[in-house]
This record gives C-alpha cells, structure tokens and sequence, in this order.
C-alpha cells in the first residue's frame, strides 16, 4: 500500500498554502530525531492533515497527542490505546480560525507548542509513525519546557542536599558551633594527610614519563644517531654541507599523569592555605567568646569553672595541631610541585583522572581526596537519557509527577536513605535516568516507605517481595506511581498508587462516563479492587482488606464545571483526582498523601 502523509500550512486569511510532506518510519523513534529531521508549525498557524492511500479501506491513523481536541469529521474509537482514529483519504483541519462562513465546525482551540505524533496502522499489522512540531511563540514558554526545567533541576538540587547532607559540609565562621570545633574539610584533610604523604611519595619515585626525541645540526664526525628525517634534512638543506641533523633522546615528563598530579598538588596548596586561614579567624572568636564569658566566672562553681577552662584549652590546642598539620602538609606539597617531573608538567584541559590511571593505587587515593575536597554542584551531570525523553510530553509529566511526589515524602519528614540518585555516593557525578522499576527507599521514625516509579505488578504470587508486595489478577497491572509503606519491622501495611495522565480532567471524566470508553474506568478501578497483598494472607484482620487504600489521579488542567463533577461516581470513592501542574500548590497532594499514609500507619495494631 502507497501512503504519503501531508501537513498543509495556510500562511495567512488569504488562500495562500504550502504543503509540508511527512517521512514515515516503521518504528516510534521520535526520541532519536534532531530538530531538523522534523517538520516544524508555528503556533496559531492552521494546518490540515491528509494522508493519502491507494485503499482507503485498509488501515487508519491515530493522532495520540489530541485527545483533547474536537476535530471535525471524526470517526468512531480505534480498538487500541481509548484515541480517535482518522480515516485515509479524508482532510482534517486540526487548527484554523474561526470563520462563520465554514460549513463544518473548526478545530480553533490552539495546539500547545511541543511534539506531536502520527500514528499510521494497517490492516496487514504494519505500524508507520510520522512526527510534527509545534513552535512556541516568541517570549512565551511551553509547558512541557518548565516541566523539562523543573525535573532536571529538582533532580540536580535534591542529589546535591543529600550530598551535601552526607558530608555534612561546613564552610563558615558559623560552622564553630557544631560539636566538634574543627570544620569537615579540615578533620578531613588532616585525617587523610598521612595517606597524601604515602601516596605522593610513591608517585615521586614512580614518575610517569615518555621517551621523546628532539633535532639540531651537528659536525659530521662526531657519533651520532641517524634516521629518516636525517637523511631528508640532507636532501633539502644543502647549505648545512659538513653538518648532520641528528636526533636526541630525552624523557619528556609533560605527560597525562603528571599534568592530573600537578593539577591535584596546586589545588590542595591553595586549599590548605584556605583552611589555615579559616582555622585562624576560628582561633579569634573562641578567644573573643572566652573572655566574654570569663565574666560569670565567680557565679559558677569550681567544677564548672574548671570544665570551661578546659575544654576551651583542648579547643585551641586542637585547632593548632591541626593548623601546623596543614602547614607542614602545604610546605611539603610545594617541596614537591619543584620536582623536574612536575616543574616541567603543564596543566591538564580536564580535571577527570584518566581511566588508565585508576588501577594505580597511590592516584585512586588521591583521586578520592580530590573528589570529596572538591566536589561542587556545577560537577554533577545528568545521563544522555535526559536529552530526548521530554520530546514525549505525557511520559514526561509522569516523571515529573513522580519528583514532585518526592519531594512531597521528604517534605513529610521522610528522609530518602537508599536508590536511584541516593545510591551514588560519590562514585560518579552523573546521575542515572528514571527508568522503568526505579525504586526509593524513605525513612522517618515509625516507618519505611518504598517508592517506585511505573512498575509492572505480577500476577503470580511467587514474585512477590517487599519490594514488590502487590499481585493483581487483571492486565491493567502498571500504575505509574507505588508507594508501599512498612512499619519499623518491616511488616506490609498497605499502598497508595498514582497514575498521572496529562490530560484535561473533563476529557478523564468524559472517558470513564463514556459507554463506548470504559477502558480508562477499568484501569482506574482495577489498580484498586484487583490487586491483594500475600503478606496478608495469615492475618484474619487483613485478609479481607485491600491492601491499596486509594488511587490518585493527578492531572495537569481542571476545567470542570460543578455540574459535571457527578461524573466522579464512575471511579468509586477510592479514586481521587489531584490537580499538579508546574508552578502550582503542591498543598493538597501534601495533604491527601500525609491523610492515606497515616490511615495506613494505623493497621499495625491488626498485626498485633
């Protein structure tokens, strides 16, 4: 079958057009397409679909994007995926301006900039897919493109707390008052100076080197070496009669290794000088707040007066240990930096220790020092995945859903402790994509909340696991979202899932009400009623529960009037649905989220 799909641009009220013809590929690689590759409408331009067969009969096409749009001269739903589908042969205006004249009601509800998909199926099971975008208009910002933003940023800023958190990194005067009177950085450095030592002084006498070779013109007589550009020199220059251009051997230290290691030595000397400074402004203010509080001294009884001396000597003697440690350590490493391996070495154009280097013990220690000294935010980098995947809007705000119920955990006080970017550790700054299965695990001190992002629940029983405590006996088996909650003994109590469709709510109601449509009703309510938990099987309390409380939907756009809000008893009571977009409140997600998992926290007394 011959197919050619059209976009037909109408450039103005005239009747001015141009036609843009798709390319069709026979799989869904919008992902790896550039900008180029795909034909490009202005906001607010109308256009019409058309694509053509030579049997209109044998196939149809499905625009999975616009579900939300009235087209004219739709036909009936397709047997897949709850979309419209669209005849061949037949034009379909899916924007124009609103003319009184036109005999047809027109599609005049602007598309929202971004991409958008053709889904071509034909009777013979054969699936084409052609791609259009649509242009944002100057100075206005897409939805989809804060979206973007948002989860990148969320996902560099909560991996940089927990980072930072980890490290428990102070970098102010301020930072005296916490227990110890030494910052991180410099118990650390002090802690580890040893190590340097050994390591550097291994390296010095391992200096990495190349034998390279260097020409000048020599008296012929004299023993020398002779190669090819020798004798090339010869033929050209034969005015240096009586004369040899010979080679001479040297060892070149300006190599990779030498350069990380001079890189690493200059950063820890000004480091170091950085530190001794601070350690000095820390030694004024301990002395400054002693004789502020020597004052209430004849208040205070022996004992205390001889613990504040004490521990305020102790402070001060800890502070000059560890500022001569620093300059010893500064001293030594600029001892060092005048080695000829090291004076003759440049800077490296990148800070990364080259891979063949790792295996060297002394460089992975010093390597790991340089990156905990100097790790900053500007260092971490998101995986390739993050490039393409929010060219697909809906998979896109359901990773964007999924941060934001993150970020709702932690704001309940349930601090992330293991998974997806809490798994890194310092091992590597670039952080892993959210993929299918990717689970977090939270703790507070009454619970363990395991979150996952869009996985599959089994339906036999046998693969079940804490970390999978669900089985279903329908097919509608992946809700986006999993939250399973524990108590403290690692017990089951029960879920709340969460599905997030980006779509209009009145278009959701319109599907779940729809008597032609209920296969959105059904997946909504089976995530609740067909779903069981064998960890409550020999418990007469719970057997008999359901161990999902509730779903929720969340969705981007609510445009439903009061009158249409009766559509909600379609979905039950144990459905409800939640308005997220980005640059909204996140309060009633907070809210109805703190309410389900604390009614859930309740069933372990059934446990008892």
């Amino acid at each position: 079958m011959v197919l050619q799909c059209n976009l037909t641009k109408k450039i103005s009220r005239s009747k001015d057009k141009k036609t843009l013809k798709l390319k069709l590929y026979d799989e869904d690689c919008l992902l790896e397409l550039t900008e180029n590759q795909i034909e490009s409408i202005p906001e607010y331009m109308p256009f019409d679909i058309l694509i053509t067969s030579d049997d209109s009969e044998q196939g149809f096409f499905e625009l999975p994007e616009l579900e939300d749009y009235e087209i004219q001269n739709l036909g009936d739903y397709s047997e897949s995926n709850d979309v419209n589908s669209y005849s061949f042969n037949q034009n379909y205006c899916i924007y124009g301006w609103n003319d009184p004249k036109s005999p047809i009601d027109l599609q005049t509800v602007p598309l929202t900039p971004g991409y958008y998909t053709i889904r071509i199926i034909e009777d013979n099971g054969q699936t084409l897919f052609a791609y259009w975008y649509i242009s944002p208009k100057e100075l206005t910002t897409p939805e989809w493109q804060v979206m973007r933003d948002d989860v990148e940023e969320m996902v560099k800023g909560l991996a940089l707390n927990y980072s930072k958190k980890m490290r428990s990194k102070i970098k102010n005067v301020d930072g005296i008052h916490s227990k110890g009177i030494l910052n991180d950085d410099t118990a650390f450095l002090v802690e580890q100076e040893t190590r340097i030592r050994y390591a550097i002084e291994t390296l010095r006498n391992e200096a990495k080197y190349q034998i390279s070779k260097s020409y000048s013109w020599v008296p012929t007589g004299s023993k020398n070496e002779i190669d090819q550009q020798t004798i090339r020199k010869i033929g050209e220059r034969p005015d240096k009669r009586g004369m040899l251009y010979a080679p001479h051997r040297y060892l070149e230290y300006n190599v990779a290794a030498n350069q990380w290691l001079k890189l690493f030595l200059v950063r820890l000397v000004k480091f170091c000088g950085k530190q001794i400074e601070y350690n000095l402004q820390i030694k004024i203010v301990i002395e400054d707040d002693h004789k502020k509080q020597t004052q209430y001294t004849k208040s205070w009884t022996k004992s205390e007066e001889l613990h504040f001396n004490n521990n305020f000597t102790n402070n001060l003697n800890e502070l000059q240990r560890a500022t001569n440690i620093l300059k010893k350590l500064r001293e030594y490493l600029r001892l060092v930096l005048e080695d000829t391996f090291l004076k003759n070495a440049s800077m490296p154009s990148n800070t990364t220790l080259p891979k063949a280097l790792m295996l060297n013990a002394s460089y992975n220690i010093l390597y790991r020092v340089y990156m905990v000294l100097f790790q900053h935010k500007e260092q971490f980098t998101l995986d390739r995945s993050y490039r393409r995947y929010w060219k697909k809007t809906a998979q896109l705000y359901e990773i964007w859903s999924f941060i934001n119920v993150m970020k709702s955990l932690i704001r309940q006080n349930f601090e992330p402790i293991s998974g997806w970017i809490y798994d890194i550790h310092g091992k590597s700054m670039i952080l892993p994509f959210l993929s299918e299965g990717t689970q977090i695990r939270f703790a507070s001190g009454k619970l363990f909340i395991n979150l996952t992002y869009n996985e599959t629940i089994p339906s036999n029983g046998n693969k079940v696991s804490t970390s999978r405590p669900l089985v279903t006996v329908s097919n509608r088996n992946k809700p986006d979202i999993r939250i399973d909650i524990f108590d403290l003994k690692e017990r089951y109590l029960g879920s709340v899932l969460l599905d997030a469709k980006y779509k209009k709510l009145i278009k959701i109601f319109n599907q779940v009400s729809s008597s032609k449509c209920n296969r959105l009703r059904d997946q909504l309510t089976s995530y609740v009623n067909d779903t069981s938990s064998p960890f409550y099987d020999n418990n007469r309390y719970l057997e008999d529960m359901r161990p999902v409380r509730t779903l929720l939907v969340l969705y981007p756009t609510n445009d439903l009037k009061t009158e249409n809000r009766e559509k909600i008893k379609y979905t039950g009571r144990n459905v409800q649905y939640i308005q997220t977009r980005p640059g909204g409140s996140f309060s009633e997600l907070d809210s109805v989220l703190s309410e389900n998992i604390s009614e859930i926290k309740n069933r372990r007394a059934l446990y008892n």
